[in-house]
């Protein structure tokens, strides 16, 4: 236990942007906007059905201070990565997977529907956005600097 704090201060030394937090930021038209706190390199999972075929999809983002990295497209279906015309695809654990182009998306609008199903996981955190939004609304999700140290003490030191 001794060795585990000693390591985390010498590790928010070496590097002091470690020590911030950002923010995933939902936004709701009409509502308040929802912030959670998320750490620059953690995954961001968004599922869905496919509004077409009905097939389960995934998308794998991380948190990046610029935004949101694509690292990995699942299908559960192989004409959804014909859909999309992607040129290579391969198979693991009953998903057609693609690698993502690794660009940074300042955010991410997604129209939500009941039958979209369409949900957030941050972490091991599932989030319905569903439930968030009129049916056919629109969702935008957004990376920000919440300014905060591990602590819990403001960045600015207010």
């Amino acid at each position: 236990m001794l060795r585990a704090s000693l390591i985390l201060p010498i590790v928010l030394l070496a590097n002091p942007a470690a020590a911030e937090f950002s923010c995933l930021k939902i936004e709701r038209p009409l509502k308040q906007a929802i912030t959670i706190p998320a750490s620059v390199g953690e995954e961001l999972r968004l599922s869905f059905r496919h509004s077409i075929y009905g097939s389960q999809v995934e998308e794998q983002f991380r948190i990046t201070e610029e935004g949101l990295e694509t690292t990995e497209l699942r299908y559960s279906e192989a004409r959804l990565v014909e859909f999309y015309g992607y040129e290579a695809a391969r198979f693991e654990a009953g998903w057609w997977i693609v690698e993502g182009k690794h660009q940074i998306i300042p955010f991410l609008d997604l129209r939500v529907s009941p039958e979209s199903l369409l949900q957030i996981s941050l972490g091991n955190e599932p989030i319905s956005l569903s439930p968030m939004v009129d049916p056919g609304g629109l969702v935008r999700l957004t990376v920000i600097p919440c300014g905060r140290t591990i602590d819990g003490r403001r960045a600015d030191n207010r």
